[in-house]
């Protein structure tokens, strides 16, 4: 059977008592997250005008604009909320990709639309994990990566629309075969430097829906599409990882979601919790006396050099983001990292500060740090040849993986060391609970975020009264 057929039947046969309630409480948290980075972004003038535009020529719906005090169709509200989402890179990802866009945001503008209950949207945002990641492991060897992986939200877009209009197992195996026939192909200096990295998720959230709407119209799919001769596999990946298509309703990708405390890549985020403890979260108001020093991994290393390449002379939200020196000027600054932050004014009355900040921090690559992440994923080169059951069994490990971007950091006189980030898995879960429902009251309320979480917990209340919750 081919992994699209087999994630036809896995989608349409889902149910959420199938689902062990740990991997049911992370989805949860991943809707708490993303509401919250699209909520966020309407601090940001280029996501904010890009979701407006939207909004005034898109139909009247039923689905939401998170931020906006209008109702659209489905999928005039998937592009915008995941033009949002994408803005500050402010949202969660997974083993492998940051699924979320997709996930979570088509299926909330199309619960929204069918009128589905909460139990229904959370089934289809862990189908929709579940698809997405495993599209995004299997590719892991090719030239896109993380957030540039753009191809998964067209999967995660039809699964989770397939799900909540009820398609069958043929008919959501062609949405995902219609949906995956022309994947797009971000390149880096449109992402790493320039606002049209806000538009990654959107174009291909949109076409996931459409395709899961012409599905069941009747248009069919080639059901080979992802491992065929000249499929997904062998055109986004130099040495494609097909094992880990494996283990659909046996091994859940969704318990593996790490969520952002800090808007930027998920490679800065030790580096900041390092530092703020050091600080004791104190904004600060003239440069370093002394350097800051942080000793990463290879990933953060290279992300730092790589983002040089685009990077603008003024302190932008992208320069930001995929820069750990940048990063921590504005924590050493502010005394925090958020969304207020990113915004034109505070970066503008702040700049020269922030550059002297900037100009001593050093960032230095610790080859024996290195050496642990890759420890913690050596296993996945031999991924691309097991057969299911031998996947399976090595997936086990995915039960206590961690995603150990650890960063050592010295400043004032103190040295901090990070295994894993705040909100990532091996993180006490009390923790990643509490830091959820703050994030989303930073964009709403303290009530709000909590009510929000007490109807994620109604599986038979309706999303529709969800979304109403976060103007409370």
């Amino acid at each position: 059977m081919s992994f699209i057929a087999e994630a036809g039947r896995f989608i349409s046969e889902l149910s959420l008592n199938d689902v062990p309630e740990a991997t049911v409480d992370r989805a949860r948290l991943q809707c708490l997250s993303m509401m919250a980075a699209s909520l966020a972004a309407h601090s940001d003038p280029v996501a904010s005008a890009a979701a407006k535009r939207i909004a005034q020529r898109g139909s009247i719906g039923e689905s939401t604009i998170l931020g906006l005090e209008c109702k659209r169709n489905a999928i005039d509200a998937v592009a915008a909320n995941s033009i949002l989402s994408m803005s500050l890179d402010y949202d969660d990802y997974c083993f492998m990709g940051h699924t979320g866009h997709s996930s979570v945001l088509a299926s909330l503008a199309m619960a929204e639309h069918t009128n589905a209950t909460v139990s229904e949207f959370l089934c289809s945002v862990i189908a929709a994990n579940e698809i997405g990641g495993r599209l995004g492991a299997a590719t892991f060897f090719g030239p896109q990566n993380g957030q540039m992986w753009t191809h998964i939200h067209l999967a995660g877009a039809a699964a989770a629309s397939a799900r909540l209009i009820g398609l069958n197992a043929h008919q959501t195996a062609d949405a995902l075969a219609l949906a995956l026939a022309q994947p797009p192909s971000v390149l880096q200096a449109g992402f790493f430097g320039a606002d049209s990295k806000v538009l990654a998720a959107s174009a291909p959230s949109s076409s996931g829906m459409y395709a899961a709407e012409l599905a069941a119209d009747g248009l069919r799919g080639e059901l080979g599409i992802v491992e065929g001769r000249r499929g997904v596999l062998s055109t986004l990946a130099w040495w494609p990882l097909e094992g880990l298509l494996t283990g659909l309703g046996e091994v859940w990708l969704t318990d593996t979601l790490a969520y952002k405390v800090y808007p930027g890549c998920a490679y800065i985020d030790s580096a900041v919790d390092g530092l703020l403890s050091i600080t004791g979260g104190a904004a600060q108001h003239n440069p370093p006396v002394h350097d800051i020093s942080v000793r990463a991994t290879g990933l953060t290393w290279g992300m730092e050099r790589y983002s040089r390449r685009w990077a603008s002379p003024h302190l932008t939200p992208i320069g930001i983001n995929f820069s750990v020196q940048k990063s921590l000027a504005v924590a050493w600054v502010a005394g925090e990292l958020s969304p207020a932050q990113l915004t034109p004014e505070w970066l503008s009355s702040h700049e020269d500060l922030l550059h002297k900040a900037q100009s001593q921090i050093r960032l230095i690559h610790d080859l024996r740090l290195t050496g642990k992440l890759v420890k913690e994923y050596s296993w996945i080169l031999r991924a691309g040849k097991l057969t299911a059951r031998r996947f399976m069994l090595n997936a086990q490990r995915l039960r206590g993986l961690t995603f150990p971007f650890s960063a050592i950091v010295h400043a004032c006189g103190e040295t901090q060391r990070v295994a894993l980030p705040l909100g990532s898995p091996g993180r006490p879960w009390s923790e990643t609970e509490e830091l959820m429902i703050a994030k989303l009251a930073g964009q709403t309320s303290r009530p709000a975020a909590e009510s929000v979480m007490s109807a994620l917990n109604r599986p038979n209340g309706r999303v529709r009264d969800l979304v109403m919750a976060l103007g409370r």
